[in-house]
């Protein structure tokens, strides 16, 4: 009987895992998650997308390595701001604290004032991307399809990771 238990558990589990097509997910979760943006006002990822590749980053304020790995961000993004490509890093809190909290939390404790952050619902949003855990990052070609994905903070600041980055987003 715990053979079959077993059995049984192991095929739940293996349902919950997203369908793999080529290494990609068949239906890419962008085009329906809906983002809050600084007015307030609701937005669609692929709205925020608009036909373009990006890197979709996923944190929260409770995080711990979260905010460790934000100041590293941070720089990256200015390196983007340089490219001409900064709206292409989509920072996405998944925090359920208020909005001003959350950008309170960037500008007060981590000193970083020229983030341009979404809020998505924590239990939606990380929900139809599988995310299992914070920080994550999310890859996403210009067709929405994801290119990649890294769980875990990442060093923002070693060439390796920034060339990666880049190299996406081309």
């Amino acid at each position: 009987m715990k053979t079959w238990s077993f059995l049984f558990a192991c095929l739940i589990l293996l349902a919950t895992f997203p369908v793999q097509a080529q290494g990609r997910m068949e239906k890419p979760p962008g085009p329906s998650v809906q983002l809050q943006g600084a007015d307030g006002a609701p937005q669609s990822l692929s709205s925020l997308l608009a036909g373009r590749s990006a890197i979709v980053h996923f944190w929260a304020t409770w995080c711990a390595p979260c905010r460790t790995e934000l100041p590293k961000l941070a720089a990256f993004c200015a390196e983007l701001d340089r490219l001409g490509l900064a709206d292409r890093l989509i920072l996405v809190s998944v925090d359920t604290r208020p909005r001003v909290q959350v950008v309170s939390f960037l500008t007060d404790e981590l000193g970083l004032d020229d983030f341009d952050v979404y809020q998505g619902d924590s239990r939606i949003t990380g929900a139809l991307f599988r995310l299992r855990g914070y920080p994550a990052t999310v890859f996403l070609g210009a067709d929405g399809q994801e290119t990649g994905r890294h769980a875990g903070p990442l060093d923002w600041s070693d060439p390796a990771v920034r060339k990666t980055a880049l190299d996406r987003l081309r």
